[in-house]
C-alpha cells in the first residue's frame, strides 16, 4: 500500500501506531518524503478471493503530538492465486 499526504503536512512528523489490510498486519514500511510504503504478507488476508476486480482497505493511525488520526482508504485490485 502507498500511503501519501497533501502538501503542507510533514509524514515524518508522524508516528505510525499501526496499519493493516484485510486483517493483515503491516511487516514493513518505509518512508519517502510525504509518501508512505506499507508491506503486507499476502498470506495473512482474510477474507480475500481471486478475481479481477477485489477492493482491499487499509486502515490504521498515526499520532503527533498526543494527536491520533485514523486513515483508510480502498482501491480495486486483481487478485490472482
Amino acid at each position: 500500500a502507498v500511503i501519501s499526504i497533501p502538501e503542507g503536512y510533514k509524514l515524518n512528523d508522524w508516528n505510525i501506531g499501526s496499519l493493516s489490510c484485510e486483517g493483515a498486519p503491516m511487516v514493513s514500511g518505509v518512508l519517502s518524503g510525504n509518501t508512505y510504503t506499507a508491506k503486507f504478507n499476502r498470506q495473512n488476508l482474510v477474507g480475500v478471493s481471486a478475481g479481477d476486480a477485489v477492493t482491499l482497505t487499509v486502515k490504521g493511525t498515526f499520532t503527533y503530538d498526543g494527536k491520533v488520526a485514523q486513515i483508510q482508504a480502498s482501491d480495486i485490485v486483481k487478485v490472482v492465486k
